[in-house]
């Protein structure tokens, strides 16, 4: 089973109860490992929260697969320096004018 959830709602409770219920792989919008976008975007999350989401679902069998934001003129390459720990990834390009 795959579900798609923000890091900011995964505990150690929450992972164990999608584990047993039979999920191997979570889709996660991290958006940008880089602190200063995620909060110019709004998104209300650090990067250490997303990290800590990862290892306990990783802790409970679960992948991560992680989406990104990239191409906006706020964004820089590095900033997607966070590797998914998964078999899936995305990003998404948004046009410069966007």
């Amino acid at each position: 089973m795959e579900l798609y959830c923000r890091a900011d709602v995964i505990d150690d409770e929450i992972a164990s109860l999608m584990s047993r219920a039979g999920c191997t792989l979570v889709q996660m919008g991290v958006e940008s490992a880089d602190e200063k976008l995620l909060e110019h975007h709004g998104k209300n999350i650090k990067t250490e929260q997303i990290r800590k989401a990862f290892a306990i679902l990783k802790a409970n069998g679960i992948d991560v697969g992680a989406h990104f934001i990239s191409g906006c003129r706020e964004t820089r390459l590095q900033a997607c320096a966070a590797p998914p720990s998964s078999r899936s990834s995305s990003i998404l390009f948004t046009p410069p004018s966007t």
